[in-house]
């Protein structure tokens, strides 16, 4: 050793083996030459200085690795295991075991290339206490690779810490009560998370994860591994965003929702559907359960199987006990991997009110709105079923069809209110009268239906009905007035009667219709009844083409002064020329006319024809009166103060040759338009007189209160005068009465001379019958007029 320089004498040992073979030397000296030449001068130097250390400091051995260039232009790695044995004070023999380690190399190259290419910071540490500070440490850092650091945090890497100075002083302080609570307990290793400021001012959030490793006594190795969580952290916080901003939608949703386990368990449940059943928190929900359909595993078993969001109304039970009408939509949510249900989520809203309001709408649609009973519809719908029943079980079903007899009088008397009133009261009655399995309908304005299911026989119905009938009877007594009303009821028995609910329904109409044109009373449907209605409809189509065909015509009867015979006036009374039947008389259409309301547009033809033939009349010098029928259904249409006028004046007739007759029963019943209607009429001018006279229920204030111009007696009446005295007494005594009253008396039904000369004793003005003549066309009057002339 000559300062720092040494003198190598090399004797390499011929071996089979060795890694100098490939440098292809054999002679020593060619082998130092070479091994001197194909070492790069920067390893040539280490190992020099390896060599001059070991031996100033008296080391026995040492370790080197270099590189060598060998023949073929590669390079080899290798270890020199260097043993040194002095041998004098300058000399030392010195064993070198050369070792070939290039592969071990091309490891660690891979190695570290996987670590500059890896997200992450690998650091090894000693750790010691200082000795100034229980609690503080000292860190001996190396970075393998300080490039990392420049990887994975935008800092500079000039030193090996200056990358963790962008650690605020909380996480610094954090990190090492960490690293000292871990060596104290003799932990083997932990974990941490803290944050990183970059060059650019930008935050990193990084995660360590540290290996400790004693290497006896108080002194500890650490290895730590350190990546970038930033864009998990981030992701992990906007999850977290969403989910609180999911709970903050889903807490103030106006709707309730829920969440349940998979198997079905309430795990959730926001506050809207906790106010809404009732409950204070979930805990209290949980115990109970909303859920009392029994059905309910059915119900999640569909969901899950569907695989789309069911919707279904049931009841749900509040924490009060009560129910509560909901419309739950749920949905099963499955593991995107496996497909598992993870849970069931769902919706809930209150539908209460709307399913009141849903139930008022079906029960309106369904009943009358007046006396709660089911309306026509539902009627037919209950009738559709009993005749399901019944024929499955071979039983007989009851249908009446109950009509009120007269009640359109109750209301243009005294008002649909009070009509109403007296209705609801019938109502009940009604639903007294018949068992708890009856059915009770109002079908109309004053038409009922009474089905009656396992009824035993005809008899049976009939005596039902006949206790209807009864229990409508009775007087009803409202705002101090009393009310008699009475039935007329059509009976039907399925399946003798019908098999179909509208064959029922229209046999006992027309059995309901024969009992009202008798009167009132109960009927059973027959055979027979059907054809009279098929008759019945036959003709009132027949009477509504007429109207429009012009098969209408007047006759004419005359009035003759009962003290000269000389004609005074006519009647004009309606005929229909029907095509195929030839001349209806007025007592087989003028009912049907009025029952169907055709009455009204005949009575406006008559009045215009009757007041166009007194006007052509008139104009050939036959000055006599004209006298037309007017029926209470052309008073209740308050128009015939100007039909008249209308009449009128069409025909230029004048309105003192005019004379209206109304009957007793046209002035009780339709009293106030009466009482107007007379009014108007009175101011056109033309005569009102009171027909058939004593066949209703006429009052002396009645009579003084219209102050008819005449009064005609009815037929009835006339003819008895000879047979019997109590008919003489009545007429001279109306007679008396009228004349009284300042009015004017005609008698209808002067068939003979003896009544004529009766008659005009007792003082009648007027007479009126086949004595004289029957009704004639209008061309037949002229002769008559030749025949008694008129009167003066």
């Amino acid at each position: 050793l000559d300062g720092e320089k040494i003198r190598w004498e090399m004797h390499v040992p011929e071996m089979e083996d060795s890694v100098l073979k490939g440098l292809e030397l054999s002679s020593d000296s060619d082998i130092r030459a070479a091994w001197l030449q194909s070492v790069p001068p920067r390893d040539k130097l280490a190992l020099y200085r390896a060599a001059e250390r070991a031996l100033r400091e008296g080391e026995d051995h040492f370790s080197h690795e270099f590189r060598v260039r060998r023949g073929d232009g590669s390079t080899l790695w290798l270890r020199n295991d260097v043993s040194l044995t002095a041998t004098n004070e300058t000399t030392w023999s010195v064993v070198v075991v050369v070792t070939d380690v290039t592969e071990l190399h091309r490891a660690q190259e891979t190695i570290q290339n996987i670590l500059q290419n890896a997200r992450c910071v690998l650091w090894f540490a000693d750790i010691r206490h200082d000795p100034s500070s229980v609690n503080k440490l000292v860190w001996n850092f190396r970075l393998p690779d300080p490039a990392a650091a420049r990887r994975l945090v935008d800092v500079d890497t000039t030193d090996e810490m200056t990358w963790m100075a962008g650690m605020s002083q909380e996480d610094r302080d954090a990190a090492d009560a960490r690293a000292f609570h871990a060596l104290t307990d003799r932990l083997s290793g932990y974990s941490q998370h803290f944050k990183v400021v970059d060059r650019h001012g930008e935050m990193h959030g990084l995660f360590e994860e540290v290996t400790l490793t004693a290497l006896g006594g108080e002194v500890w190795s650490a290895v730590g591994v350190i990546t970038d969580v930033t864009s998990q952290q981030k992701a992990i916080q906007e999850l977290k965003a969403s989910q609180e901003r999911y709970r903050s939608f889903v807490e103030h949703l106006p709707v309730g929702v829920y969440r349940t386990s998979s198997d079905g368990r309430l795990t959730l449940a926001n506050s809207a559907l906790l106010t809404m059943l009732g409950y204070s928190t979930l805990e209290e929900l949980m115990e109970t359960g909303p859920w009392v359909d029994p059905n309910r595993e059915a119900f999640w078993e569909r969901v899950r199987k569907e695989g789309r969001v069911l919707g279904r109304e049931e009841s749900w039970v509040c924490a009060d006990g009560g129910r509560l009408s909901v419309r739950e939509n749920a949905m099963a949510v499955r593991d995107e991997n496996t497909g598992e249900v993870q849970c069931f989520e769902g919706t809930v809203e209150n539908v209460t009110e709307r399913q009141k309001t849903y139930d008022l709408i079906r029960r309106q649609a369904t009943h009358d709105p007046l006396t709660d009973l089911p309306n026509r519809s539902m009627a037919h719908a209950e009738l559709d079923k009993l005749l399901v029943d019944a024929k499955a079980t071979h039983a007989k079903v009851g249908v009446l069809f109950v009509d009120l007899d007269k009640f359109k009088e109750v209301n243009d008397i005294h008002g649909h209110g009070t009509g109403d009133r007296l209705l609801v009261q019938i109502a009940r009655r009604l639903k007294r009268a018949t068992r708890p399995t009856d059915t009770v309908a109002r079908t109309g304005g004053d038409e009922f239906l009474i089905l009656t299911p396992d009824i035993i026989d005809a008899d049976e119905a009939n005596r039902l009905a006949q206790r209807v009938r009864r229990v409508v009877q009775e007087p009803a007594l409202l705002d101090g007035q009393r009310f008699e009303l009475d039935t007329s009821i059509g009976t039907v028995i399925y399946p003798r009667d019908g098999e179909d609910p509208e064959t029922l329904l229209r046999h006992a109409d027309i059995a309901m219709y024969h009992a009202k044109s008798q009167g009132g009373g109960v009927r059973g449907f027959t055979a027979s009844m059907h054809e009279e209605m098929r008759e019945r409809v036959t003709l009132e189509a027949d009477l509504r083409r007429a109207l429009t065909a012009g098969e209408f015509l007047l006759y004419y009867q005359p009035q003759m002064d009962s003290v000269t015979s000389r004609l005074v006036g006519v009647e004009a009374l309606v005929r229909w020329n029907h095509p195929e039947r030839g001349l209806v008389p007025p007592m087989q259409f003028i009912s049907l006319a009025e029952e169907t309301g055709l009455i009204v547009p005949l009575g406006e033809w008559v009045l215009r024809e009757a007041c166009r033939q007194g006007a052509e009349w008139h104009a050939r010098g036959i000055g006599i009166r004209m006298s037309v029928n007017v029926s209470a259904k052309q008073f209740a249409q308050r128009e015939l103060p100007r039909i008249v006028a209308s009449a009128l004046d069409a025909s230029n007739f004048h309105a003192e040759s005019l004379d209206l007759e109304l009957t007793e029963s046209t002035l009780l019943e339709q009293e106030r338009m009466v009482e107007t209607s007379i009014a108007a009429l009175r101011c056109l001018g033309v005569g009102l007189q009171i027909d058939d006279f004593g066949t209703g229920y006429s009052s002396l204030a009645l009579l003084r209160r219209y102050r008819m111009e005449a009064l005609k007696i009815d037929q009835g009446f006339i003819r008895g005068i000879r047979e019997s005295q109590e008919d003489a007494a009545i007429v001279r005594s109306v007679i008396e009465l009228a004349h009284t009253l300042g009015m004017l008396v005609i008698a209808e039904g002067v068939e003979t001379e003896w009544h004529h000369e009766c008659l005009r004793d007792l003082g009648s003005d007027f007479v009126q019958g086949y004595h004289f003549s029957k009704p004639v066309p209008a061309e037949q009057i002229l002769p008559l007029v030749e025949r008694f002339g008129l009167a003066r």
